[in-house]
């Protein structure tokens, strides 16, 4: 049971050299997704001019106290007009953005291109640094891509970063809660470890009013993905397919093909293809079922794997299994650091 509570916000540098805390911060709220571009924002509330900031470079680390022990939420660029100074005495409501904003509003001037046999992740880790940014946490990996490959000129780093990141079969880029760039191979929802488990009864730390949404109609049991071709280049084409027996959407139950597929792809071979496929046929079929909670804070992060148990009180029936974390809103004014999370429904496929 959360017992006390605080936060800090921590006034850095552009290289993150420690600059003090932020004087006179409050009210801030954070919200984090798997759908957006930028995966956390939030937003600051200053009451106490006089300190000079540099709204064009300096950075915001929040860290919460849960209980006496710091967990560090991410590293925030702040989002301020265009006419604002570089340096200025700040009062008022600030918007934030975490540092994947900097990848996303740095583009390439020219056509980018790489070539057959380049290493994937490597590329990725030079298109951040390229960027000016140094707090780098990546998974190496010896995938290389199969052809050539381009994007257009004025393609965002970050979009590129994360076709790459495709190809090789990762997650998509984000950054910890200390500011670093995160990639690591993608794990299967259903390989995940439990982050934690949420259970109704005497310790459950979550509100018993939740909102559970189910739309199944046009879950397809078929996803084809299809990667860029080019003149010496055939397209490579991933397909995963639900066919169990025991899954009232797969083949065997509807009877037909649903199909949803993707294309312009990047792959470096075909079981990152075939790979990408599946995640994509398990995201797709799981999404038409999710969870909103409210709860206690908890250190989690998105794509988290949970386990969720409720008793339906009206209904003779108990939602349980495992769940991913797709969206969370923390509220840090408030007393328990009030948590709203959605949480998708893993299901086989």
């Amino acid at each position: 049971m959360v017992t006390r509570t605080s936060y800090r916000c921590e006034l850095m540098s552009r290289t993150e050299a420690p600059l003090g805390l932020l004087e006179g911060a409050s009210g801030v709220a954070l919200a984090f997704s798997v759908a957006s571009t930028i995966k956390s924002s939030g937003q600051v509330t200053v009451t106490r001019a006089g300190q000079q900031i540099d709204l064009l470079n300096d950075r915001i680390k929040i860290v919460a106290t849960v209980d006496g022990v710091d967990h560090p939420l991410g590293v925030f660029l702040f989002q301020v007009p265009e006419s604002s100074y570089q340096q200025v005495r700040i009062e008022g409501v600030f918007e934030l953005q975490d540092k994947l904003s900097a990848l996303d509003a740095s583009t390439i001037p020219g056509i980018f291109s790489l070539a057959a046999g380049s290493n994937v992740i490597a590329k990725v880790k030079e298109l951040i640094e390229g960027a000016g940014e140094s707090a780098v946490s990546i998974t190496p990996s010896a995938a290389t891509l199969r052809g050539n490959a381009t994007w257009d000129v004025g393609t965002s780093r970050l979009r590129i970063i994360n076709d790459l990141l495709d190809a090789a079969n990762y997650f998509s880029l984000w950054c910890d809660g200390e500011g670093r760039y995160q990639a690591t191979p993608y794990v299967d929802a259903q390989n995940r470890p439990l982050a934690a488990v949420l259970e109704d009864g005497k310790t459950a730390i979550y509100s018993p009013n939740f909102v559970h949404r189910k739309d199944v109609w046009k879950i397809p049991n078929r996803f084809i993905a299809v990667s860029r071709s080019g003149e010496d280049e055939p397209a490579i084409i991933g397909i995963a397919t639900n066919e169990n027996p025991d899954s009232p959407f797969s083949y065997q139950s509807r009877g037909r093909w649903i199909d949803d597929q993707e294309q312009d792809l990047v792959f470096a071979d075909q079981a990152a293809a075939n790979a990408y496929a599946q995640r994509r046929l398990q995201e797709v079929s799981s999404a038409s079922s999710t969870i909103e909670i409210e709860h206690a804070f908890l250190p989690l992060q998105l794509n988290d794997a949970v386990y969720f148990s409720r008793q339906l009180v009206r209904e003779s029936m108990r939602l349980a299994g495992r769940y991913v974390v797709q969206r969370m809103e923390v509220n840090l004014s408030t007393p328990a650091f009030l948590t709203k999370t959605t949480l998708r429904e893993v299901m086989d496929v």
